[in-house]
Protein backbone atom coordinates (compact mmCIF):
# COMPACT_ATOMS: atom_id res chain seq x y z
CA UNK A 1 0.00 0.00 0.00
CA UNK A 2 1.62 3.21 -1.25
CA UNK A 3 0.67 6.15 1.28
CA UNK A 4 1.28 8.71 -1.80
CA UNK A 5 -1.67 7.45 -3.56
CA UNK A 6 -3.53 10.17 -2.78
CA UNK A 7 -6.85 8.15 -3.76
CA UNK A 8 -6.12 5.98 -1.03
CA UNK A 9 -5.37 8.41 1.08
CA UNK A 10 -9.35 9.71 0.39
CA UNK A 11 -10.73 6.20 0.73
CA UNK A 12 -9.34 6.05 4.24
CA UNK A 13 -10.05 9.21 5.18
CA UNK A 14 -14.15 8.33 4.01
CA UNK A 15 -13.30 5.03 6.13
CA UNK A 16 -12.55 6.99 9.53
CA UNK A 17 -15.66 8.94 9.06
CA UNK A 18 -17.71 6.17 8.65
CA UNK A 19 -16.36 4.77 11.64
CA UNK A 20 -16.92 7.22 14.05
CA UNK A 21 -21.05 6.85 13.08
CA UNK A 22 -22.45 4.65 16.13
CA UNK A 23 -24.11 1.85 15.10
CA UNK A 24 -22.55 2.01 11.57
CA UNK A 25 -21.28 -1.86 10.48
CA UNK A 26 -18.32 -0.62 7.89
CA UNK A 27 -17.53 -3.32 6.19
CA UNK A 28 -14.17 -3.13 3.04
CA UNK A 29 -14.59 -5.91 0.27
CA UNK A 30 -11.53 -6.64 -2.10
CA UNK A 31 -11.73 -8.32 -5.42
CA UNK A 32 -9.19 -10.79 -6.39
CA UNK A 33 -8.03 -11.71 -9.55
CA UNK A 34 -4.52 -12.43 -10.97
CA UNK A 35 -2.96 -9.41 -11.28
CA UNK A 36 -3.37 -8.73 -7.40
CA UNK A 37 -3.41 -12.33 -5.78
CA UNK A 38 -0.25 -11.98 -4.40
CA UNK A 39 -0.75 -8.34 -2.94
CA UNK A 40 -4.25 -9.83 -0.88
CA UNK A 41 -2.50 -10.77 2.79
CA UNK A 42 -0.63 -7.78 3.23
CA UNK A 43 -3.51 -5.80 1.33
CA UNK A 44 -5.87 -7.37 4.74
CA UNK A 45 -2.95 -7.06 7.58
CA UNK A 46 -3.00 -3.63 6.64
CA UNK A 47 -6.56 -2.97 6.55
CA UNK A 48 -6.74 -5.17 10.01
CA UNK A 49 -4.76 -2.60 11.51
CA UNK A 50 -7.45 0.33 10.05
CA UNK A 51 -10.34 -1.55 12.13
CA UNK A 52 -13.30 -2.35 9.96
CA UNK A 53 -16.06 -4.88 11.40
CA UNK A 54 -14.68 -7.05 8.07
CA UNK A 55 -12.92 -7.98 5.10
CA UNK A 56 -14.30 -9.63 2.45
CA UNK A 57 -12.35 -11.25 -0.51
CA UNK A 58 -14.77 -11.93 -3.53
CA UNK A 59 -13.64 -13.51 -6.95
CA UNK A 60 -13.62 -11.34 -10.28
CA UNK A 61 -16.46 -12.57 -12.73
CA UNK A 62 -17.25 -11.73 -15.55
CA UNK A 63 -16.15 -8.72 -17.96
CA UNK A 64 -13.42 -6.74 -16.29
CA UNK A 65 -11.96 -3.38 -17.88
CA UNK A 66 -8.66 -4.53 -18.71
CA UNK A 67 -9.26 -8.01 -20.52
CA UNK A 68 -5.85 -8.65 -19.23
CA UNK A 69 -7.25 -9.58 -15.74
CA UNK A 70 -8.14 -13.04 -14.89
CA UNK A 71 -8.80 -15.57 -11.59
CA UNK A 72 -5.85 -16.85 -10.67
CA UNK A 73 -6.21 -20.91 -10.94
CA UNK A 74 -8.24 -22.43 -8.74
CA UNK A 75 -4.58 -24.20 -6.89
CA UNK A 76 -3.73 -20.82 -5.99
CA UNK A 77 -7.22 -19.73 -4.84
CA UNK A 78 -7.54 -22.56 -2.28
CA UNK A 79 -3.93 -21.86 -0.80
CA UNK A 80 -4.52 -18.34 -0.94
CA UNK A 81 -8.09 -18.97 0.95
CA UNK A 82 -6.06 -20.49 3.43
CA UNK A 83 -4.38 -17.53 4.51
CA UNK A 84 -7.63 -15.23 3.88
CA UNK A 85 -9.53 -16.75 6.64
CA UNK A 86 -6.82 -17.26 8.70
CA UNK A 87 -6.78 -13.80 9.30
CA UNK A 88 -10.88 -13.21 8.52
CA UNK A 89 -11.24 -15.42 11.87
CA UNK A 90 -10.00 -12.66 13.90
CA UNK A 91 -12.99 -10.36 12.76
CA UNK A 92 -15.90 -9.85 15.18
CA UNK A 93 -18.41 -8.37 12.52
CA UNK A 94 -19.99 -5.78 14.93
CA UNK A 95 -18.98 -7.72 18.34
CA UNK A 96 -22.38 -10.35 18.31
CA UNK A 97 -20.37 -13.42 18.95
CA UNK A 98 -23.66 -15.71 17.38
CA UNK A 99 -23.36 -13.41 14.57
CA UNK A 100 -20.05 -13.29 13.99
CA UNK A 101 -19.58 -17.26 14.08
CA UNK A 102 -22.62 -17.96 11.70
CA UNK A 103 -20.89 -15.09 8.93
CA UNK A 104 -17.80 -16.59 9.40
CA UNK A 105 -19.05 -19.75 8.24
CA UNK A 106 -21.23 -18.41 5.47
CA UNK A 107 -18.00 -16.71 3.79
CA UNK A 108 -16.38 -19.69 3.86
CA UNK A 109 -19.16 -21.89 2.97
CA UNK A 110 -19.47 -18.91 -0.42
CA UNK A 111 -15.82 -19.02 -1.12
CA UNK A 112 -15.81 -23.25 -1.37
CA UNK A 113 -18.91 -23.44 -3.03
CA UNK A 114 -17.35 -20.84 -5.59
CA UNK A 115 -14.26 -22.68 -5.99
CA UNK A 116 -16.27 -25.88 -6.51
CA UNK A 117 -18.23 -24.08 -9.13
CA UNK A 118 -15.38 -23.10 -11.29
CA UNK A 119 -13.70 -25.94 -10.84
CA UNK A 120 -17.47 -28.28 -11.75
CA UNK A 121 -18.44 -25.41 -14.33
CA UNK A 122 -21.85 -26.33 -12.71
CA UNK A 123 -24.66 -24.46 -10.09
CA UNK A 124 -23.13 -26.14 -7.08
CA UNK A 125 -26.12 -24.87 -4.96
CA UNK A 126 -29.62 -24.28 -7.25
CA UNK A 127 -29.41 -20.39 -8.15
CA UNK A 128 -32.33 -18.03 -7.52
CA UNK A 129 -31.71 -15.37 -9.84
CA UNK A 130 -34.28 -13.70 -11.49
CA UNK A 131 -36.71 -15.24 -7.91
CA UNK A 132 -35.02 -13.87 -4.62
CA UNK A 133 -32.46 -11.65 -6.59
CA UNK A 134 -32.84 -9.03 -9.53
CA UNK A 135 -30.66 -6.62 -11.09
CA UNK A 136 -31.05 -3.20 -12.17
CA UNK A 137 -28.67 -0.82 -14.05
CA UNK A 138 -28.33 2.83 -13.39
CA UNK A 139 -29.46 3.34 -17.15
CA UNK A 140 -32.70 1.34 -16.02
CA UNK A 141 -31.66 -2.26 -17.58
CA UNK A 142 -32.99 -5.11 -15.71
CA UNK A 143 -31.99 -8.79 -15.75
CA UNK A 144 -32.02 -11.64 -13.47
CA UNK A 145 -28.26 -11.16 -12.66
CA UNK A 146 -25.53 -9.43 -13.73
CA UNK A 147 -23.76 -12.25 -15.43
CA UNK A 148 -26.94 -12.70 -17.94
CA UNK A 149 -28.50 -10.56 -20.88
CA UNK A 150 -30.75 -7.29 -19.97
CA UNK A 151 -34.47 -8.27 -20.32
CA UNK A 152 -35.97 -5.22 -20.06
CA UNK A 153 -35.55 -1.54 -18.76
CA UNK A 154 -37.95 0.00 -16.17
CA UNK A 155 -36.94 3.60 -18.14
CA UNK A 156 -39.60 2.72 -20.78
CA UNK A 157 -41.43 -1.01 -18.90
CA UNK A 158 -43.13 -1.39 -16.03
CA UNK A 159 -42.16 -3.54 -13.35
CA UNK A 160 -45.02 -6.10 -14.28
CA UNK A 161 -44.11 -5.34 -17.93
CA UNK A 162 -41.18 -7.02 -17.30
CA UNK A 163 -40.97 -10.20 -15.24
CA UNK A 164 -44.04 -11.30 -16.72
CA UNK A 165 -42.00 -10.69 -20.30
CA UNK A 166 -41.45 -14.41 -22.04
CA UNK A 167 -37.67 -13.44 -21.87
CA UNK A 168 -37.56 -13.02 -18.59
CA UNK A 169 -39.12 -16.10 -18.20
CA UNK A 170 -37.17 -17.83 -20.91
CA UNK A 171 -33.92 -16.56 -18.82
CA UNK A 172 -35.19 -18.03 -14.88
CA UNK A 173 -36.04 -21.32 -16.65
CA UNK A 174 -32.93 -21.39 -17.83
CA UNK A 175 -31.01 -20.57 -14.76
CA UNK A 176 -33.36 -23.12 -13.08
CA UNK A 177 -32.50 -25.66 -15.71
CA UNK A 178 -28.70 -25.18 -14.62
CA UNK A 179 -27.84 -23.38 -18.02
CA UNK A 180 -25.51 -21.08 -16.69
CA UNK A 181 -23.21 -21.24 -13.73
CA UNK A 182 -21.17 -18.11 -11.89
CA UNK A 183 -19.86 -17.24 -9.25
CA UNK A 184 -21.84 -14.15 -8.61
CA UNK A 185 -21.38 -13.43 -4.89
CA UNK A 186 -24.82 -11.68 -4.65
CA UNK A 187 -26.79 -14.10 -6.38
CA UNK A 188 -25.05 -16.85 -4.35
CA UNK A 189 -25.72 -14.92 -1.37
CA UNK A 190 -29.51 -15.51 -1.56
CA UNK A 191 -29.34 -18.78 -3.22
CA UNK A 192 -27.76 -20.18 -0.30
CA UNK A 193 -29.48 -18.14 2.45
CA UNK A 194 -32.73 -19.45 1.11
CA UNK A 195 -31.80 -22.98 0.88
CA UNK A 196 -32.67 -25.20 4.27
CA UNK A 197 -29.40 -27.35 2.91
CA UNK A 198 -27.23 -24.68 3.19
CA UNK A 199 -28.34 -24.44 7.53
CA UNK A 200 -25.29 -27.08 8.51
CA UNK A 201 -22.60 -24.90 6.39
CA UNK A 202 -23.45 -21.84 8.96
CA UNK A 203 -22.78 -24.02 12.08
CA UNK A 204 -19.57 -25.16 10.76
CA UNK A 205 -17.95 -24.62 8.05
CA UNK A 206 -13.92 -25.28 6.68
CA UNK A 207 -11.95 -24.06 4.01
CA UNK A 208 -11.61 -26.87 1.69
Amino acid sequence: IDDDDSGLLKRWKTFEQLRKIDDVYVKILTVVHDGNAKEIIPLMKEVKKKGPDNHSVILVRGETIDDNIHLPPVSELRELGREIFAIQESYDHGNNPLVAHLLKNYHRYVWNISLKTIEEERQIVPCLAGQAHMVVYGDGRVSSCEMLDTVGNVQSQGWDEIINSQVFKKQVEDIVAGKCHCTYNCALMDSVFFNPKSIPHFISEKVD
